[in-house]
């Protein structure tokens, strides 16, 4: 399966008409982030979107969208260039580059709670191990990942998917996993997750992001 950088200039993402230049920033609030998206290729209808996502009880969100037209762009923001702007997809990358991030500054979970997943019988569930749980499921549903994230981690562990099921509930309950997305599998970084990796620099760069323009930046 490809990955939405493959392919060429820019991203793929689902939906979309045109590949997209995309950039992701954290913010000094760790629950809030904003990105930048513009058609780099694709249909005549060129524009620019300036965003906000914060993470509230029920994960991550847009609340906030700005579109900028392309100024040569006859007729402004009509109904047809919305249409063009897969804000779903969008959402999805910044909640895999949040994802990535969060797991790549705080690494691999150690050996010993792995090996303690996969004794048999009844146990207590440390944080330790919880928190093995809630990294490996979110290695495991990557964007570009295929489906059966369960399956594989009941495979690794050499358990029943049903426990596992039951291991990503309390890592979610703990802290170390956000909601889950409705209707797919994933989720957020869990709010210990986040604060455990200190909300490093986030910032995802792709060339052609000024293309109409200065951004304006806004601090609260």
């Amino acid at each position: 399966m490809t990955t939405p950088e493959d392919d060429g200039p820019g991203v793929a993402l689902p939906g979309a008409k045109a590949r997209l230049s995309v950039s992701v920033d954290a913010t000094v609030d760790p629950d809030r982030y904003t990105f930048q998206a513009v058609s780099v290729h694709g249909p005549r209808r060129s524009w620019r979107v300036e965003g906000e996502v914060v993470r509230g009880a029920q994960g991550l969100a847009i609340t906030e969208l700005t579109i900028r037209p392309d100024p040569g762009l006859a007729g402004g923001i009509t109904g047809a260039l919305m249409r063009d702007i897969p804000i779903g997809a969008l959402l999805d990358y910044v909640r895999d580059q949040i994802t990535r991030t969060t797991t790549r500054v705080l690494g691999n979970a150690s050996a010993e709670a792995e090996a303690a997943l996969r004794r048999g019988g009844r146990q207590v569930l440390s944080d330790q191990m919880l928190r093995e749980v809630a990294m490996l499921y979110l290695d495991e549903t990557e964007a570009g990942k295929p489906p059966g994230a369960v399956g594989r981690m009941a495979k690794r562990y050499e358990r029943p998917e049903e426990t596992v099921r039951t291991w990503l509930a309390r890592a979610r309950k703990a802290g170390w996993l956000g909601p889950s997305k409705k209707g797919k599998a994933g989720a957020d970084p869990g709010p210990r997750l986040i604060e455990e990796s200190d909300q490093p620099s986030l910032t995802t760069r792709r060339p052609g992001l000024n293309r109409f323009g200065p951004v304006c930046v806004s601090t609260r």
